[in-house]
């Protein structure tokens, strides 16, 4: 298993879509922009797009050549629905590796958050993100507003800007296998992805691991 096969590349743009990056109704990137941005070849991003489509969490609309995103959030659908729970921590100071992650100074301080995405009723995507707290001011809040990343900047007045992200292939820890119901060091896939908003300065550091085998 690797980055270049369909599976892999699928469950990055599922993750897309969970996260809110893909919104309901508008045209994702198109195979060559989603060939670069994840350094695969064009053939295994349409294999990829394909078998999305074929389980409708994108759709084609006609007279449009780029597919959009469903509404994969709306809780009124069950077969394809994919629903994200959230918990968010306590105001704490950022650990050394947060702090470099996300640009801040030796006292800066974050929320962590964890999200859960089920699809089809099996535990998809595990994330956990750290957000600056002096972005994102008395966060707990206002929970809802911690689903998704485009919900936070929405509810904080924030502008989204540039992304950078690796996703690579690892081993579940122990909390990671817990809360996507696999064993411990099982395979998964991680995308490791720091969000900036508009004037620069990182909104969201964040990792999301899914199943790469099919205990789930």
């Amino acid at each position: 298993m690797n980055a270049h096969s369909p599976r892999f590349l699928r469950e990055a743009m599922l993750r897309a879509i969970t996260s809110g990056e893909w919104q309901p109704g508008i045209a994702i990137p198109n195979a060559d922009e989603l060939a670069r941005r994840f350094d695969v070849s064009v053939d295994a991003v349409r294999e990829a797009l394909a078998g999305l489509e074929g389980e409708h969490v994108l759709t084609r609309q006609p007279h449009r050549r780029r597919p959009h995103a469903k509404d994969v959030f709306d809780r009124r659908f069950s077969g394809n629905a994919v629903v994200v729970s959230s918990d968010i921590g306590g105001e704490d100071l950022a650990r050394t590796r947060e702090r470099l992650r996300l640009g801040l100074g030796s006292s800066g301080r974050v929320y962590r958050i964890e999200r859960l995405a089920l699809y089809q009723g099996r535990a998809f995507s595990f994330e956990q993100a750290v957000v600056p707290a002096d972005l994102c001011p008395q966060l707990p809040k206002m929970r809802r507003a911690a689903e998704s990343l485009t919900s936070l900047a929405a509810c904080y007045g924030l502008r989204l800007g540039e992304t950078k992200e690796h996703l690579c292939e690892g081993v579940a820890d122990k909390l990671c296998a817990i809360r996507l119901g696999i064993s411990r060091g099982a395979p998964i896939s991680i995308l490791d992805r720091i969000v900036f908003e508009a004037s620069g300065r990182a909104l969201e550091w964040r990792r999301a691991c899914t199943p790469l085998s099919e205990e789930t």
